[in-house]
């Protein structure tokens, strides 16, 4: 009781604002009172009191000093915490054999090339792109040791080696791209956990096995490129429909097999999704119908079967279509001619072999027309004008029998017009016009018909227009070309104004029987002319 009374009164020299803040001021002041003889409580009652008081007062006071104290000593403790971490970074580094040519260096390693830290000297970026010298081990580098790391580079390097389980402890990783190495093994499940990640990129290497599932969980992911592994196998995981940020998705050239999982058509933000040259199968779902954002759809050299769904013409934002080397099978959804941004359209090489009508006219399609289009035997109409296609006639187009309108004018063809085009029997309307094809014309067949159509005007045709197609069509079927006058014959017309009524400054040469005359045609034809008589002779006799 002593004690507390000693304590007691030692306390009453406290600060009052301590008193106020364990709201007690008016005890203090009893206290005192009682002290002096000035209370109504005896002496005894206040010192029992007091010593409760002066306990509370205590346990509070140690919290206050015991508190002080930590915060004291953290700051120390902190930074030899950050010193010990930078220095693991550094061993690491030093250990990994990836900067080898460093090995005798004394340098800071945040001044090593292709490292980045921050300002407390922790590693946030490796940048690795060295393919002089020896080869490295990637699972030599210690992951572990850089739980500050945002960014892991290492690309077109001498890199090998598998991708270590280690790996899903780099948890801050926002970029990661191995590519373009030798790195080989399985995808490891620890990927999952990098679920801040923004770029995934193994690209370019020889990785095998699954795509694991917990890819899924990646939810921030934007951009994720598997392809050019060769080796990749199994299904394409439906865990990969979570990934509702990603825009870019690549796993062509590998061994994926079973079919397109219809929870890819989730991914509404996908610009690009190639799946190229796999062993994928079954139908084209239609949920890829809901990739409203879609720009580039690539499915090519895989065995999808089916007829290619009419909802493929929702992609208003597609550009680029690829759905050759498959089975498909059907007719051409019209709902393709909705798809007014496309510029490239490849559907060669599948069995749309009941195909009547194909329209393709006056979009911005490029490329060459492919010569697996002599198998679409069925064909009537084949119409791609109004685009930029190049490249030459293929001579398959003979096979297309039942071929009875052929429309290919205002592109880009050059070369020749194959011989072959003169196997359409049935062919009653042939436009050509506005390309670049040259040579002669062959001799067409459709002057056979009662009302036939034929336009070859602004080419660069040369020759004789064949005696069966002057008997049948105007001259304006082969306007601006390079042939001869519409009646086989130059123009007297075309000479005078080509010599300037036989100017002597065209004049050549002259012997007995007249002069001769260097002349160059409307139709770009350069001719030597000989003249038996002069100008003026010459409109006396006409």
């Amino acid at each position: 009781m002593e004690w507390c009374f000693i304590t007691g009164r030692a306390l009453v020299g406290f600060n009052a604002d301590f008193f106020d803040w364990l709201e007690l001021q008016p005890l203090k002041h009893e206290l005192i009172k009682a002290e002096t003889g000035q209370s109504n409580i005896n002496r005894k009652q206040a010192k029992m009191e007091w010593c409760s008081i002066t306990c509370r007062a205590l346990v509070v006071s140690m919290v206050l000093l015991l508190y002080n104290m930590l915060l004291i000593s953290s700051p120390p403790a902190a930074a030899a915490t950050t010193e010990a971490q930078v220095e693991a970074e550094a061993e690491a580094l030093r250990n990994s054999t990836w900067w080898w040519y460093m090995e005798n260096t004394t340098s800071h390693h945040c001044t090593w090339e292709g490292i980045t830290c921050n300002t407390e000297g922790h590693v946030v970026r490796i940048t690795y792109s060295y393919i002089d010298g020896k080869m490295v081990e990637l699972s030599k580098l210690k992951f572990s040791s850089f739980p500050s790391l945002l960014h892991l580079y290492v690309s077109h390097s001498s890199i090998y080696g598998r991708i270590p389980d280690e790996i899903g402890m780099l948890t801050k990783l926002t970029y990661l791209r191995i590519s373009e190495c030798d790195v080989y093994g399985e995808l490891p499940v620890s990927l999952g956990n990098l679920t801040l990640l923004e770029e995934l990129d193994l690209a370019y290497n020889n990785l095998s096995g699954v795509i694991p599932s917990s890819l899924g969980y990646l939810k921030n992911l934007i951009h994720l490129d598997l392809s050019f592994n060769y080796g990749l196998s199994g299904v394409i995981p439906p865990s990969l429909g979570y990934l509702k940020n990603l825009k870019y998705l690549d796993l062509s050239i590998n061994e994926i097999n079973g079919s397109i999982p219809s929870q890819i058509g989730n991914l509404k933000n996908l610009t690009h999704l190639y799946l190229v040259s796999n062993s994928l199968s079954g139908v084209i779902p239609s949920p890829l119908a809901n990739l409203s954002n879609l720009e580039y759809l690539f499915l090519n050299f895989n065995r999808i079967n089916g007829s290619i769904p009419s909802e493929i013409g929702n992609l208003k934002n597609l550009v680029q279509l690829c759905l050759s080397h498959n089975s498909l099978i059907g007719a051409i959804p019209s709902s393709l001619g909705h798809l007014t941004n496309l510029t490239y359209l490849h559907l060669f090489n599948n069995q749309i072999q009941n195909l009547i009508h194909l329209r393709l006219d006056h979009n911005n399609l490029t490329g060459v027309i492919p010569s697996s289009l002599g198998y679409l035997i069925h064909l009537h109409e084949f119409n791609i004008s109004g685009n930029q296609i190049s490249g030459q006639i293929p001579s398959s187009i003979g096979n297309l029998n039942n071929l009875t309108r052929l429309d290919l004018s205002d592109n880009l063809i050059h070369g020749k017009i194959p011989s072959q085009v003169q196997n359409l029997k049935r062919l009653v309307y042939l436009n050509l016009s506005h390309n670049k094809l040259s040579g002669s014309i062959p001799t067409l067949l459709i002057y056979d018909h009662i009302r036939p159509s034929l336009d070859l005007s602004y080419n660069d045709l040369e020759g004789h227009i064949p005696f069966e197609l002057q008997s049948k069509f105007s001259q304006g079927s082969f306007d601006n070309n390079k042939v001869w006058n519409y009646d086989g014959k130059i123009a007297y017309e075309d000479i005078i104004k080509a010599t300037e009524d036989f100017d002597i400054k065209y004049c050549i040469g002259t012997g007995g029987y007249g002069s001769v005359y260097k002349a160059q045609l409307p139709t770009g034809n350069v001719v030597a002319l000989k003249s038996f008589m002069d100008g003026k002779q010459m409109r006396q006799h006409t």
